[in-house]
């Protein structure tokens, strides 16, 4: 998949290759804009085309600063892996700017969109670009007949009677933790990416080393305990092999029970083989969540504590 941040980088890139493309903000890809981006990547194949998707960093509500603290579900290097998987052709990731910001819906698809080669578009039914979110699939429609591409919007997923929806996903992770749900909807685990750094070794003095995560620029889950999954992640951008979806323990909270710091922390039990032995300071990994175990508490002992993780572990291997 090439990766661009201009149009004229990207046609250079696929070689003036006729385009079809997806446009959104694309914020945790969910079952939703999966569908869209599958039928948009089915369709370039059928037709020997290349299947591209524009989306915006930063985030247009990050920018604005709409939705106080807004956080991304979703990490640039995490949706580009996803992309890649469901074999999209080329990323287009425009910088969103005041020039962006100000620019019209119709200029925008005439001097941004239309600088590729471009077939058809692809949307969902209720997005909105453009100054002042102007612009929507009214807008794609009449541009598209004046100028030679195809509109395609898709309809609103829904799961369990429910749309399925980004606001959706922060919802279900950060206010009710419920990462399994949150993962129906995403048609995946709910990752983490952040650094290993040096923490206080408190796990450690009790037999439980724990990895601590730090750099984190996502929604966190609601505190508390889950059963997850740990990935390093190479330079490169790939999974190292043999440190992969290594099972864990994730507490995220203020570790109530070894100290008084109001301070919210991530911190990874790898259970099943030497924490110790892993070297992971300073490396880049992902933190996946399967389930919510338990919410976090106060313990009136270190024992009383251990015994607990070691009950979470159990839980975790179920």
């Amino acid at each position: 998949m090439h990766v661009a941040n201009s149009p004229e980088t990207l046609k250079n890139m696929l070689r003036d290759t006729p385009v079809r493309l997806a446009l959104g903000n694309f914020d945790g890809i969910h079952e939703g804009h999966r569908r869209l981006i599958q039928g948009l990547v089915a369709k370039c194949k059928v037709n020997h085309e290349a299947s591209v998707v524009v989306t915006f960093t930063p985030h247009p509500a990050e920018y604005f600063g709409r939705n106080h603290g807004f956080k991304k579900i979703d990490t640039p290097p995490i949706r580009q892996e996803i992309l890649r998987s469901l074999g999209v052709s080329g990323l287009l990731e425009l910088s969103f700017d005041e020039h962006i910001a100000a620019m019209p819906a119709d200029e925008f698809i005439k001097n941004v969109l239309g600088r590729l080669p471009l077939r058809e578009v692809f949307v969902g039914e209720d997005f909105r670009f453009g100054r002042d979110r102007s612009g929507g699939l009214d807008t794609l429609k009449t541009q598209g007949q004046l100028s030679g591409f195809a509109v395609s919007a898709i309809d609103i997923v829904e799961i369990d009677g429910l749309p399925v929806s980004s606001s959706r996903v922060r919802q279900l992770v950060a206010q009710e933790g419920d990462v399994k749900q949150a993962a129906k909807l995403l048609g995946r685990p709910y990752c983490l990416e952040g650094l290993i750094s040096d923490g206080q070794k408190i796990g450690r003095s009790i037999g439980f080393p724990t990895a601590n995560l730090s750099n984190v620029v996502q929604v966190l889950p609601k505190g508390g305990v889950y059963a997850g999954s740990l990935s390093v992640v190479s330079p490169e951008g790939a999974l190292s092999d043999g440190f992969s979806d290594l099972p864990c323990v994730i507490n995220i909270g203020v570790r109530p029970t070894v100290t008084s710091e109001s301070k919210v922390t991530i911190e990874a039990h790898i259970y099943g083989r030497d924490g110790e032995d892993l070297h992971l300071y300073h490396k880049k990994v992902y933190l996946k969540f399967h389930k919510r175990i338990r919410d976090e508490k106060r313990f009136e002992s270190i024992d009383d504590l251990k015994q607990q993780i070691i009950k979470d572990i159990e839980a975790a291997q179920k």
